[in-house]
């Protein structure tokens, strides 16, 4: 995803991770050659120069609260705990060693982890749990049959890390194992890593203060994920004053509770509900009339079950007047009627889009956005019947504002295209106001649009079509898209988030050798195309919210764009489940492989156009939110690394078409 104009360099570029607020419990995992000693300590240092707590020693592969079974039987070798060539042999009574080694884990965990994690403390494991299941002899075990259940039932830590590299390269460094074991410890590990039971994988390709960095970056980013929250109540409280003030220009507005007496003469009062709360408020709903007050959530388009009932229920309670007495929390603007001899004030939000439109009288009903960095205000300009008129995104901050001129860009440059089975919002008004920037653009043609839901093959007819526009082919290194990514990588590798940026420039590197000198299809893309931000009516698609439209992107991005968050967001989706549809033989992946024949590329290379997605969605998303995460960008997060991570461990790169045919 290229930034839009005047996105480089902006106000919300990405801030360094804040301090851990709470203990965590990290494990480092690998096959023996990672430098698993050597980068535990240099992370153990870097975290305490940047203030982190770390336990004082490294714990190695279990607690440790109770001694070694070699020590308990008189015997002079333990099992392997650290150092020395891996135990090669497999002891006996195999169900008592496992259940001596799940007491350790059970009671340790509670008796020593703990505490450092209550203080705060980074707890570093040197192997965990999981070990036992990719190396069982190493632990004097003769198989891994028992050891999933001890796995199920051990405290499991917060994040295991896998060092990563070649056999080649481990064995030019230390020949412990052989090049056939390497391979099997790192298959199982990937297997694992598949199954969601690792959780991050760092190549060990640099100095490792450089690989320890890339880790400390990933422990860092913990602090947050379990606490960081998109912008909190003081950051909506301000949206919502801002938009206030639009609606009433400089007339005052307060608070109020549902009341039975007029409004004094000469003034114009206006009410509006709002939706959950004014601590954290998402609409604002007229409640002039039960029309209106109903189609004012037109807007919000509900793909959850839950979220659709709600809506329904909400909807038709307004139409009937059951739910206005119910909604208690009530902003009222106060404009004064010309006459009173007070002083001219800024006209209004209101009599502004009604002059615009031609229009005596309008109806206002204001969506206040998902939270996040971009948070902004949609609103639905209605006429007495509830009829919807036209739609003005306001952007009310330095971010909104670029972003909205990028959407009025957007729709400039579509103005003269014509979609076989799809349509666009056209730019009604894009100018400054009240210092602010104001977007009037209209909506969906007549009646009968229903909310998309499910990818389909209209939807993929107007992608093809919408990539057409500008477009190129050119080799992958080549591109300026790829010279703009590279860029936010580099930044973002500066700015302390080193682990996302060398995973996405890995994934991007492999691009790079499976494609070779083959020239990359690239277009116009929406940057936003999911089922939330499209209407449907028999197979024609009206397409809005193009704030993050961009003039070049490689093939498929707003398809993925689409796939994952729809699978994420709505249908909870594991990355795991994610990229089989994608990838493997199902209805996804036939509507995927048509979608790449159509174009004429090989489907062979859906991986690879998957990892340019992902590589690209996520750099542009760190960059954007720094600190201030938005509404549902953990779980993305996680997914993006994740398929990321399965594209550059794939073993399926033996058979790797690197071939666009005409």
């Amino acid at each position: 995803m290229i930034d839009p104009p005047g996105k480089q360099g902006g106000s919300n570029d990405l801030v360094k991770h804040p301090p851990l607020r709470r203990g965590v419990l990290v494990a480092f995992v690998g096959p023996d050659g990672t430098g698993k000693s050597t980068t535990i300590n240099e992370v153990r240092e870097q975290l305490a120069q940047a203030g982190v707590a770390v336990s004082r020693i490294t714990r190695h592969w279990r607690p440790g609260l109770f001694p070694a079974l070699g020590r308990l039987g008189g015997k002079e070798r333990a099992e392997v705990q650290s150092g020395g060539p891996p135990r090669r042999n497999p002891g006996r009574f195999q169900l008592l060693r496992l259940a001596y080694y799940s007491l350790d884990f059970i009671a340790g965990h509670y008796f020593k982890d703990n505490i450092d994690k209550k203080e705060n403390r980074v707890v570093l494991y040197d192997r965990c749990a999981l070990d036992m299941q990719v190396d069982p002899v190493r632990y004097g075990l003769g198989s891994n049959r028992g050891t999933g259940l001890l796995l199920r039932v051990v405290p499991r830590p917060d994040a295991i890390v896998l060092l990563y590299d070649s056999p080649e390269r481990i064995l030019a460094r230390k020949a412990e194992l052989s090049r056939t074991e390497l391979e099997r410890q790192f298959a199982v590990w990937i297997k694992l890593l598949a199954e969601g039971r690792a959780d991050a994988v760092v190549r060990v390709n640099s100095r490792p203060a450089e690989i320890a960095r890339r880790i400390t970056s990933y422990v860092n980013g913990m602090a947050g994920e379990d606490g960081s929250a998109p912008p909190g109540p003081a950051a909506r409280r301000q949206m919502l004053a801002s938009m206030l003030q639009m609606l009433g220009g400089n007339s005052k507005w307060s608070e109020a509770k549902p009341t039975r007496q007029s409004a004094p003469a000469r003034v114009q009062k206006t009410v509006f509900a709002v939706i959950p709360s004014l601590s954290a408020p998402r609409f604002l709903i007229p409640l002039g009339s039960r029309k209106t007050a109903a189609k004012s959530l037109t807007t919000y388009s509900a793909h959850k079950p839950l979220a659709r009932a709600l809506k329904w229920l909400l909807v038709n309670g307004l139409r009937i007047g059951l739910a206005q007495p119910l909604l208690r929390q009530r902003v009222v603007i106060r404009e004064a009627c010309a006459g009173l001899g007070l002083p001219p004030r800024t006209v209004s939000l209101e009599k502004h889009l009604a002059h615009a439109l031609g229009r005596r009288e309008i109806f206002l009903g204001v969506a206040l956005g998902t939270p996040s960095p971009h948070q902004k205000p949609l609103v639905q300009v209605m006429d007495r019947e509830g009829r919807a008129l036209a739609y003005a995104k306001i952007g009310w901050n330095e971010d909104t504002i670029r972003i909205v001129e990028n959407e009025a860009q957007a729709l400039v440059k579509l103005s003269g295209s014509n979609f076989t089975n799809a349509s666009v919002p056209r730019a009604l008004i894009a100018e400054r106001w009240n210092g602010y920037f104001l977007l009037l653009q209209s909506g969906p043609p007549g009646e009968g649009w229903t909310p998309s839901r499910d990818l389909s093959v209209h939807q993929l007819q107007f992608l093809g079509e919408l990539n057409g526009i500008n477009y190129v082919q050119a080799p992958l290194q080549e591109s300026d898209w790829w010279r703009v990514v590279q860029e936010r990588i580099k930044a973002l590798d500066e700015l302390g988030a080193a682990y996302d940026a060398d995973l996405a420039r890995w994934a991007l590197e492999e691009c790079a050798v499976r494609l070779g000198e083959t020239k990359v299809p690239m277009g116009m893309k929406h940057g936003d195309f999911t089922p939330w931000n499209i209407v449907e009516r028999k197979g024609e698609l009206f397409i809005f919210d193009w704030e993050y439209a961009e003039d070049l992107a490689p093939f498929g991005a707003d398809m993925f764009h689409f796939i994952v968050q729809d699978a994420v967001l709505v249908k909870k989706t594991a990355p795991r489940a994610l990229w089989q549809e994608i990838v493997q033989p199902g209805e996804v992946h036939r509507l995927v492989s048509d979608h790449f024949f159509r174009a004429g590329i090989d489907a062979g290379l859906v991986s690879c156009f998957l990892a340019l997605y992902c590589a690209d969605v996520l750099t542009w998303y760190m960059r954007r939110s720094g600190s201030a995460k938005a509404s549902g960008f953990e779980q993305l997060r996680l997914v993006w690394r994740q398929l990321l991570l399965r594209f550059v461990l794939d073993d399926a790169g033996e058979n790797r078409p690197a071939m666009i045919h005409d």
